[in-house]
C-alpha cells in the first residue's frame, strides 16, 4: 500500500486560507517526514466557475455587506453544489492519481468540507478560522476532527450533535515565528521618539480612502501602512510622500513590522487577529465588517481584548488613550505558549 500522506484543501478567498496551509505544509513536511501537498479547491470546479464563485464573494463582501450576510447566514446545502462537489472530487482522484484510501484530508475552506463528506479516505479534518458563528457550511458529521478556535466553538459543534471526541480546542494555527515576544526596531524611517502605528487592510478594502486618517495620526505618530496586493493603493499613498508614514506592499513578513509597532489598526480576520493577539500588540478595529468577521470582533470585544471604532475622531482619542495606559486591553485571550500548529500536528501523526 501507498505511504501515507496529507492534502491541504485551501481556497484563494482573501489571503488567509493559503497562509494557514502553508504554514501546515511547511510543519508537516518537517515534523512528520510524510508528503504534503497543496490543493486550491476551487481551482478544482475549473477557470469559469472559479472566476465567477470569486467575483461574486468579493463584490458582495466589498459593496453589498447585507447580502454577504444573507448568504453567510442563511445558505443550505444545493443540489447544484453537490454537483460541483462530485466534480471537484474527480478532479482530486486524477491530480492525486487514483487511489486516495490512504490519504488524510484536511479541509481549511468550508465547501471544502462538505465536499469531503462522502469520501473515502484514511481521515478527514476541518480547520475552523474564526472566534465567533461559524458558517454552517464548516458543519459534516462525516468529518474525523475539528481543530477549533475557542471552547464556544467546541459548544456550538457539540449542539449540532457532534461527538466530543471529534472536537479539539487548539486555536488557529498561525506561524510560529508569531510566538517570539522578542521586541525588535530597525527600520531607517521610523522615528525612535515617537510611538508606531500599524495598519493594515489595505489590500482588502479596509482603508481604499486612507489618506485622511494618515494625515491625521502621522502628525503625532509612526505609521506602517500595509497596503498589501493593493498595488493602485499603495502608489498613491507613496506619491503624496506624508511624513512619517512608510508604506509597504504585500509581505509575508507581518511579524516584522508588528515587532516594531506599538498598536495596530486593521479588519477582524481570525488569523490577522490571532497573529495580533499571539503577539501581545493591542489590537483596534476600525469599523464593523460583515459576515463571520462579526463573529470576531464581538468575541474580541466581549473579552476586551480590542475596541472597535467607527469614526475618525474615535480612532485618534483610541489610539491616545490606548498609548497612555487610559485603556487597558486584555492581552492574554490566546495561548501563547504552545502553537496550535503543534497541537494540530500531535493530533495527526496519530493517525500515521
Amino acid at each position: 500500500m501507498d505511504k501515507t500522506r496529507v492534502v491541504l484543501l485551501t481556497a484563494s478567498f482573501g489571503k488567509g486560507h493559503n497562509i494557514i496551509a502553508r504554514n501546515l505544509k511547511e510543519e508537516i513536511n518537517k515534523n512528520l517526514g510524510i508528503h504534503c501537498e497543496t490543493i486550491d479547491y476551487m481551482k478544482l470546479y475549473g477557470k469559469n466557475i472559479e472566476l465567477i464563485a470569486t467575483s461574486i464573494y468579493n463584490l458582495t463582501r466589498e459593496f453589498l455587506p447585507t447580502l454577504y450576510d444573507i448568504r453567510y447566514k442563511y445558505l443550505t446545502d444545493l443540489k447544484t453544489r453537490n454537483l460541483f462537489d462530485r466534480m471537484a472530487l474527480r478532479a482530486i482522484k486524477k491530480k492525486l492519481r487514483g487511489d486516495i484510501t490512504n490519504t488524510i484530508f484536511i479541509s481549511l475552506f468550508p465547501n471544502a468540507t462538505v465536499g469531503l463528506s462522502n469520501i473515502k479516505c484514511k481521515a478527514k479534518y476541518t480547520i475552523t478560522t474564526d472566534y465567533g458563528e461559524i458558517h454552517r457550511e464548516w458543519f459534516n458529521k462525516n468529518i474525523d476532527g475539528y481543530f477549533v478556535a475557542t471552547l464556544n466553538i467546541k459548544n456550538k459543534l457539540l449542539e449540532y450533535g457532534f461527538s466530543e471526541n471529534k472536537i479539539y480546542v487548539t486555536g488557529i494555527p498561525i506561524g510560529k515565528e508569531f510566538y517570539n515576544q522578542k521586541k525588535r526596531r530597525y527600520m531607517r524611517d521610523i522615528d525612535p521618539l515617537k510611538k508606531t502605528i500599524l495598519m493594515m487592510g489595505g489590500g482588502d478594502g479596509v482603508f481604499n480612502s486612507p489618506i485622511k486618517i494618515l494625515k491625521r495620526l502621522s502628525i503625532n505618530y509612526n505609521i506602517i501602512f500595509i497596503a498589501g496586493s493593493n498595488k493602485v493603493l499603495k502608489d498613491k499613498v507613496k506619491k503624496l510622500k506624508i511624513n512619517n508614514v512608510v508604506v509597504i506592499g504585500y509581505t509575508n513578513k507581518i511579524k516584522n513590522y508588528i515587532d516594531q509597532s506599538d498598536v495596530v489598526i486593521s479588519k477582524a480576520g481570525g488569523i490577522s487577529l490571532t497573529e495580533f493577539a499571539v503577539s501581545k500588540i493591542p489590537i483596534v478595529l476600525y469599523k464593523k465588517t460583515s459576515g463571520q468577521e462579526k463573529g470576531n470582533i464581538n468575541y474580541f470585544i466581549d473579552n476586551n481584548a480590542c475596541v472597535l471604532v467607527d469614526d475618525l475622531d474615535d480612532l485618534d482619542k483610541t489610539i491616545y488613550d490606548i498609548l497612555n495606559n487610559k485603556i487597558k486591553l486584555n492581552m492574554n485571550l490566546v495561548d501563547t505558549k504552545t502553537p496550535a500548529i503543534d497541537k494540530i500536528i500531535e493530533i495527526i501523526k496519530k493517525q500515521l
